[in-house]
């Protein structure tokens, strides 16, 4: 049972546009003079006074010295981080974003009433994936082959890639070398026709899906493309303020143009996982270990805990393309 239960209920909720609440709570006299001495112990580890050690002043001299208003803005923080802690923790809510905190009564031996904004995971309904899924895998679809042409363009390369080095050219490009590329190839093709219809179903499924997204996460993945296309940039022998200057564009103007991607990459995001959690598609303890200490012995410095949750993701996602592909896999058409 909740700690905040209906006798005890400090606070309500209200829902807001863009899948945000807004937390108008209250923390009784008592509980807010408990923070008091916390507060005093805390500013006073910075403050210095002549005649006392650092972290032995009186209170009644450091409280002086520190003044009541930066004390009582003290004493807040800490009574609302508690209370906001323990409201996550209690009600069970996922937030997603730094909270936007507004005290509105603030007053020694009083109540301390204040509000707290903040993103929250949206509620997601899916449209019926398995249907989507199912018409898209039983289109017609022409088998990706390998022509002659494109294996030979293949051997030229390679032919004058040994040219160019001290080496002469092997003998080794006989029958055997063709058939190789022409394999290579072919799975490349296929590889790539699979992508495509992978992208095709996910992207219905997208469409379909009723959720209000937050702005957060939409800002927070707009700003991951940019991290990415300033490095092409960079890549490329430019900087990023020549290249604006030859588009006759601003850093805000192709942040603009990268968010409706941005907010269909989110929504993809949100479908692949709601999808992993109603049809209970986990990765297993075992797969997961091995495959972070396979990248975190070609990463040394990396974080664990980041590339255990990329990778993770990265799996999960895996296994529900997976899935979708196997949706009226036996109504699949192919020529």
């Amino acid at each position: 049972m909740s700690d905040f239960d209906e006798k005890q209920k400090n606070f309500d909720i209200k829902k807001l546009k863009g899948s945000q609440i807004e937390i108008t709570a209250e923390i009784s006299p008592e509980d807010f003079e408990k923070q008091h001495s916390r507060a005093l112990k805390k500013l006073g580890e910075s403050v210095s006074i002549d005649g006392f050690r650092k972290g032995h002043i009186p209170e009644a001299v450091l409280a002086q010295k520190i003044g009541d208003s930066a004390l009582l803005q003290e004493m807040a923080e800490l009574a609302i981080a508690d209370f906001y802690l323990k409201f996550l923790e209690e009600e069970k809510v996922p937030a997603i974003d730094r909270p936007s905190i507004v005290i509105t009564k603030i007053a020694r031996k009083n109540p301390l009433n204040f509000k707290i904004t903040t993103a929250v995971l949206p509620e997601i309904t899916l449209p019926d994936y398995k249907i989507i899924a199912k018409n898209i895998n039983a289109q017609k679809r022409e088998t990706p082959m390998v022509t002659d042409k494109e294996v030979g363009e293949i051997m030229a390369e390679i032919k004058k890639a040994q040219q160019s080095v001290d080496n002469p050219p092997r003998s080794d490009l006989d029958e055997l070398s063709t058939d190789k590329i022409r394999e290579s190839l072919q799975k490349e093709k296929e590889l790539k026709e699979r992508e495509k219809v992978r992208l095709k179903i996910i992207e219905e499924i997208t469409k379909e899906i009723q959720a209000e997204i937050p702005d957060i996460l939409i800002e927070n993945e707009v700003e991951k493309m940019f991290a990415q296309f300033k490095e092409n940039i960079s890549r490329a022998g430019l900087t990023i303020k020549d290249y604006f200057a030859q588009i006759k564009k601003t850093e805000d103007d192709v942040k603009k143009e990268r968010r409706n991607e941005a907010e269909k990459r989110v929504k993809i995001q949100f479908a692949l996982s709601e999808i992993a959690k109603k049809e209970n598609i986990v990765v297993s303890k075992d797969e997961l270990d091995a495959e972070v200490a396979r990248m975190l012995a070609y990463y040394k410095k990396a974080d664990k805990g980041t590339v255990r949750a990329y990778i993770e993701n990265l799996l999960t996602n895996e296994r529900v393309f997976q899935f979708l592909e196997a949706c009226g896999v036996d109504a699949r058409n192919t020529t």
